[in-house]
């Protein structure tokens, strides 16, 4: 919003006033990050889901790229490897989500010494445009719990093991 300076002179919105007041925002594209360091996602969920907030500033139209790397959890077999593009329009700071399709599937192998039966994988952020910058959080783990492996079915008694006794008549 335009205003007046103490003198009276009308001053261009955001420009700061002879007191101090009134000043721009440091950055008015914003900066882009993610909203957590770390996700958990349980055993039989489908999909890790992460959000990107866009703060400080919501001017223009602006853009981040995104993508997964291997950690402990190896793409095709614990999360599907995914990249691409979040956009913000003109005035928008709505956050945004990138979703990590998890297999149904993920179940087996081997505890991991360190980690036991949770992978993990990292998400990133990268390639800003459109003036924004990238905010203090531009990567996160996510923490993906594996299934262990069903155990096989157990008779109790082994093969050949006699029938159980009917019960007394009363």
């Amino acid at each position: 919003v335009a205003g007046r300076d103490n003198a009276g002179a009308l001053e261009p919105a955001g420009a700061v006033d002879k007191g101090g007041k009134g000043a721009a925002p440091a950055d008015p594209h914003g900066t882009v990050s993610l909203v957590e360091a770390s996700v958990h996602v349980a055993a039989r969920r489908a999909s890790a889901v992460l959000a990107v907030q866009r703060a400080g500033g919501a001017r223009g139209a602006v853009s981040v790229r995104f993508y997964t790397s291997d950690g402990t959890a190896r793409a095709g077999a614990d999360y599907t490897a995914k990249t691409g593009t979040l956009v913000w329009g003109d005035g928008d700071a709505k956050p945004k989500e990138i979703e990590v399709a998890l297999p149904a599937d993920r179940a087996g192998g081997s505890p991991l010494a360190a980690g036991g039966w949770t992978r993990f994988f990292t998400v990133s952020l990268s390639a800003p445009t459109g003036g924004a910058r990238l905010g203090t959080q531009t990567h996160a783990a996510v923490e993906v719990d594996i299934a262990p492996p069903a155990a096989p079915p157990s008779d109790k008694g082994g093969k050949g093991a006699a029938p159980a006794a009917p019960a007394a008549p009363r």
